[in-house]
């Protein structure tokens, strides 16, 4: 449906529910493509099929995708170019994490530093291509303001926070920054529990991945290979999400809270002790 409305929407200069088009914009500026409810957002709906994408090439076979990536690669094209089509720049910024992520993975230290290499070429490549929405630091410059009076706001209540939607109520504008946002209306205690949740999330989740790597002591199981690859593939959707929720308001998005819980059940189906969640203590978790 966003591919069918993009063109008359690009066309016409008219909002339609599938592309945004902003009523001040000039009629040479390019809609947005969008979904429909909580994806209604351009920068949303990006940041959904970003964190979707890992997922694609899971294979539920214990030898692998094979003829899996007949279907995976071209829905994966079709994600890349719906994301370059919502003009959203930290999706554009997360692609190129997601692919760091993958070449770390991969080829460890080697593979991070050639993903950082290609983030910034990349980078450049798309300023220099004429893209409407470009990623400078001139073009961020009001999220900068945004970010500076929402410090000023934390100051006045470091520990409690104002209250949820006291952001909006104050700047009369969302946050664009989800750390941002949760410390202004939660407070650093907020902040701190909120933050427990993403760091246990993706410790659960590394050990999960890691576990076809040890070998098994006499005894015990030998770990699932499906399971680890679903832990790899959820871990890289948080961090993703994780990454571009610093440029979105997202902190009460339920996606995110989805995908925490999705965590919590390959970490279960893992350790098969629900009510021992594993090695964790109290104290390495605060450190964290």
């Amino acid at each position: 449906m966003g591919f069918s409305q993009y063109p008359i929407a690009a066309a016409t200069h008219t909002d339609m529910p599938y592309a945004l088009v902003w009523g001040g914009d000039d009629e040479e500026t390019p809609p947005r493509l969008r979904g429909l409810g909580v994806l209604g957002d351009p920068n949303i709906f990006a940041q959904y099929l970003l964190a979707l994408f890992p997922m694609l090439f899971v294979s539920n076979r214990p030898r692998g995708m094979r003829f899996g990536y007949v279907f995976a690669v071209p829905i994966a094209i079709l994600f890349l170019v719906a994301v370059y089509l919502t003009g959203s720049r930290g999706a554009i910024l997360g692609v190129f994490v997601l692919i760091g992520l993958y070449l770390e993975s991969r080829f460890k230290k080697k593979g991070l530093i050639t993903g950082i290499i290609l983030g910034v070429g990349g980078v450049i490549a798309l300023n220099l291509s004429g893209m409407s929405r470009g990623i400078t630091v001139g073009g961020g410059s009001d999220r900068l303001m945004l970010w500076s009076e929402g410090i000023g706001l934390l100051k006045t209540s470091p520990l409690w926070g104002l209250g949820y939607t006291s952001f909006a109520d104050e700047v009369q504008m969302t946050a664009h920054n989800s750390y941002l946002l949760c410390a202004v209306e939660a407070g650093v205690i907020g902040l701190f529990f909120w933050m427990g949740i993403m760091l246990i999330t993706i410790r659960q989740l590394r050990i999960v991945s890691n576990s076809v790597a040890a070998k098994p002591t006499p005894g015990e199981k030998a770990p699932d290979p499906v399971l680890a690859r679903w832990a790899e593939a959820v871990k890289k959707s948080v961090i993703v999400y994780l990454f571009t929720a610093y440029f979105l308001s997202c902190t009460y998005q339920m996606f995110l809270y989805l995908l925490v819980g999705v965590a919590g059940a390959i970490f279960c189906a893992y350790s098969e002790k629900p009510e021992h969640p594993g090695p964790f203590r109290f104290l390495n978790w605060q450190r964290q």
